[in-house]
């Protein structure tokens, strides 16, 4: 049997990629097992926090955690927000508002914003999230989802192309600086 340094083996017959490939998926089952030992509950303010593991576009894991906003009464409100979490960093975050409603509209959510931060954006961040908002709302029952675009987002010709191509991209129609997608066409029934 031949023995090899640890310099020879990485380099002998494409050891080199593997070497990488090890360490990569190690990394990604540290980040995944301590994702995993984050429990669920309340916080010390009287949210309740849910999270999940996500993964970008490069199959890399990100912690999201649902925080269900408390009112000062202690009752969970009708506000949310996903936080976005690379290891203990926050890198992103999405806020929204449940209508529920007892007239023919329907309840619905209002998206509030979604922001990922600069390094860390085109990876999938924002539509992975924007997928479990969207299954939350249906979950809620809620018929549609709406939002207000705001300039301060998008201060360039440019900008504004890439934000208004992001909610198009995802079933959004845009009119007069204001998003809205139907949850029934959504799931193929009749409006």
């Amino acid at each position: 049997m031949k023995h090899y340094n640890k310099h020879q083996l990485i380099y002998k017959k494409g050891g080199f990629m593997k070497t990488l490939n090890f360490i990569k998926n190690f990394h990604k089952r540290k980040l995944e097992k301590y994702y995993a030992s984050i429990e669920d509950g309340y916080t010390n303010g009287g949210d309740y926090i849910t999270t999940q593991i996500a993964y970008t576009k490069e199959d890399f894991p990100f912690l999201v955690i649902h925080i269900q906003r408390a009112e000062d009464d202690g009752t969970l409100s009708k506000r949310g927000e996903y936080e976005l979490q690379d290891r203990d960093k926050k890198i992103g975050f999405l806020k929204y508002f449940y209508h529920p409603t007892t007239d023919e509209t329907g309840c619905f959510m209002t998206l509030g914003d979604i922001v990922i931060k600069e390094p860390y954006r085109n990876k999938g961040l924002g539509s992975a999230v924007l997928s479990l908002f969207e299954e939350r709302a249906q979950e809620y029952g809620c018929l549609y989802i709406t939002g207000k675009l705001s300039d301060v987002d998008a201060d360039t010709q440019e900008a504004r192309d890439l934000r208004d191509g992001f909610y198009i991209k995802h079933g959004y129609k845009i009119l007069n600086n204001e998003i809205k997608k139907d949850l029934r066409i959504a799931k193929g029934l009749q409006t």
